[in-house]
Formats: C-alpha cells, sequence, structure tokens
C-alpha cells in the first residue's frame, strides 16, 4: 500500500514539475513576443520619423521651387501686343 501510494505521490510531483515547465515556458514565449513586438514598433516609429522628414524637406523643396517655376512659366509665355496699332493693322495680328 505505501508503494501505491508514493508511486501517486511521484506521479502528482512529475505532473506538478511538467505544469511549471510548461508555465515557464509560456510565460518566456510571451516575453521573447512582447520583446519582438517592442523591437518592431520602435523600428516602424524610426521609419514613420524618416518616411515624415523627408516628407518636410520635399515639401519645402516644392515651396522654394513654385515661384521660380511661376516666374519662368511667365517669362516663358508668348507675350501679347496691347497697342491700338496693332489691333487695326492685320499685318500685326497674332493668330
Amino acid at each position: 500500500m505505501e508503494e501505491v501510494t508514493e508511486r501517486r505521490s511521484q506521479r502528482q510531483l512529475e505532473r506538478e514539475r511538467e505544469d511549471q515547465n510548461m508555465k515557464m515556458t509560456r510565460e518566456c514565449l510571451i516575453i521573447a513576443l512582447a520583446s519582438a513586438l517592442i523591437f518592431s514598433c520602435k523600428k516602424m516609429s524610426s521609419k514613420i520619423q524618416r518616411l515624415n522628414s523627408a516628407s518636410s524637406e520635399t515639401r519645402e523643396c516644392d515651396m522654394e521651387a513654385t515661384p521660380e517655376l511661376q516666374l519662368e512659366k511667365l517669362h516663358s509665355t508668348p507675350q501679347r501686343v496691347d497697342s491700338k496699332s496693332s489691333e487695326e493693322d492685320p499685318v500685326h495680328w497674332n493668330v
């Protein structure tokens, strides 16, 4: 009878150890997963900051270039002649 009780106690201890090991393994996996997620979030945040910075620089360049492009457009378009003589003289008509 003592042997049966001892075997049950040993089996119970083994089950408890296995349960404890499984809990520890699960906790280790959770910690590893959380660490990986934190690392990914930091990496994504860094990438977002770089993209925002690049976007700001592009916007600044566009804002600086816009007046220059407008001036260039004004200078490149053909100028109209607004004098009365050109309206009356068919040789000076722009078609």
